[in-house]
C-alpha cells in the first residue's frame, strides 16, 4: 500500500497519545527539550514521524511508542458498518472475537460498505491512517466486482465506457442530492460482470451509476482499496490482523 505516505503522523498527534505533552503544548516542549529523529533536533512542531521507521529519542532517551493496530476484513453480507444497530449484526460484532471491547472502541473503519455489499474492509487504530484513505482530496482508488442482472452487449459496452470516461449524471436519491460523477473505469469479464475503479465514494454510487445507464446490480464486492488487493484465501466474515506488515503480504 504506496500509493502515499499513509502512516506518518504530525508529531503533536504522536506526542499526545503517548502522554508526552498536549497537542497544544507541543511547540513549547520542543523548545525546552532535546528531541532527536534521525540524528538531527526536531524544530518543527509540523513535521510528520513514521513510528514505525524512525525512532523518537526526548533528552537522550527512547520514546517507548505505542504501535498501531491494522485489520483486514472480508465483510459478509448482511452486516452494517456502524458499531451499533437495532436490526442488523454489525461488522464490529466480528472483531469481538479477537479484541475486548474497550480496543474496538479505539478501531476506526476506513469507509463503509453498505448491507448488502461484500467485500474489502480495512480498520485502524492509526487516525491519520484512516483519514487519509477517505478523504475525498487524496482521491484513492476503490475497485469493486460487479454483478449485473442484464447482460450488456459490445455496442453498449461501448457506451457505458464513453460515458465512464467524462463522468455520468445521477439524480438525487433520498436526502442525496443530483452529482455528475468523475470519471471512472470499467474492466469487463463477462457479458453481465465487470471491474469499476471509483476515485471517490457517495451515497450507493455504483448501484447508482448501473441504474442511470438503464441496468440492476446483483452483487457487489469491494476488492481494492488504494494499492492493497484483497487477499484471495481470505474468505467472507474472517479478518487478519497485526502492524502495517499485513498489507506487504500478497
Amino acid at each position: 500500500m504506496n500509493q502515499f505516505d499513509l502512516f506518518s503522523q504530525p508529531i503533536n498527534l504522536i506526542f499526545s497519545q503517548n502522554k508526552i505533552c498536549s497537542k497544544r503544548s507541543v511547540k513549547i516542549f520542543l523548545k525546552n527539550n532535546d528531541v532527536i529523529i534521525n540524528n538531527a533536533r526536531v524544530t518543527s512542531h509540523k513535521i510528520l514521524i513514521d513510528t514505525d521507521l524512525e525512532d523518537i529519542f526526548i533528552n537522550g532517551k527512547k520514546l517507548d511508542v505505542k504501535k498501531h493496530l491494522y485489520i483486514v476484513m472480508n465483510k459478509p453480507m448482511d452486516y452494517v458498518c456502524s458499531t451499533v444497530s437495532d436490526s442488523h449484526k454489525t461488522v464490529f460484532d466480528l472483531l469481538k472475537k479477537s479484541f475486548l471491547l474497550e480496543e474496538i472502541q479505539k478501531i476506526k473503519c476506513v469507509g463503509r460498505l453498505d448491507c448488502d455489499t461484500t467485500g474489502l474492509l480495512i480498520f485502524s487504530t492509526n487516525g491519520t491512517f484512516v483519514n487519509k484513505l477517505t478523504s475525498p482530496e487524496n482521491k484513492v482508488k476503490k475497485i469493486y466486482y460487479v454483478k449485473l442482472k442484464n447482460n450488456v452487449g459490445n455496442s453498449e459496452k461501448q457506451l457505458y465506457e464513453q460515458k465512464a470516461s467524462t463522468g455520468i449524471f445521477l439524480p438525487p436519491e433520498k436526502k442525496y442530492g443530483a452529482y455528475t460523477t468523475f470519471p471512472f473505469e470499467l474492466n469487463w469479464i463477462s457479458q453481465n460482470e465487470c471491474f469499476i475503479t471509483l476515485k471517490e465514494g457517495r451515497f450507493h454510487e455504483v448501484k447508482r451509476i448501473f441504474l442511470a445507464l438503464n441496468n440492476f446490480v446483483e452483487k457487489l464486492t469491494r476488492v481494492q482499496i488504494g494499492d492493497y488487493r484483497l487477499p484471495n484465501d481470505l474468505e467472507e466474515g474472517n479478518f487478519i490482523f497485526g502492524d502495517r506488515k499485513i498489507f506487504e503480504k500478497k
